[in-house]
């Protein structure tokens, strides 16, 4: 999810056509959700910030990236998130970002 200032930018860089993304959460009604998820299948929308909730379920074969900002609650979990992609058998990427500190702290 975007927050503050990141959500601002991606408002104007989705104006002036830099790329086409969305930010997809909880908090949004249940249309919105559900005109992002149809603009995300259909190709009409390249990037969606979102949390997991917006994977569930999601049949689409050709997603590129898979981008985590923090690690989900366990392996199986980000084993089947990542998935995601590449599932057409083309290239595509996962990436996650982790704060080691955050990391040492649980285990």
């Amino acid at each position: 999810m975007l927050k503050g200032k990141s959500k601002k930018r991606a408002r104007k860089s989705k104006k002036t056509g830099a790329w086409s993304a969305e930010c997809y959460h909880a908090g949004m009604t249940g249309i919105a959700r559900k005109n992002i998820q149809e603009d995300f299948m259909c190709g009409r929308l390249r990037i969606v910030v979102a949390t997991v909730a917006f994977g569930m379920g999601l049949d689409k074969s050709n997603i590129r990236g898979v981008v985590h900002f923090n690690m989900p609650k366990n392996m199986e979990s980000y084993i089947q998130e990542i998935g995601r992609a590449g599932r057409d058998g083309q290239t595509a990427f996962c990436h996650l970002f982790l704060d080691c500190k955050v990391v040492f702290c649980c285990i």
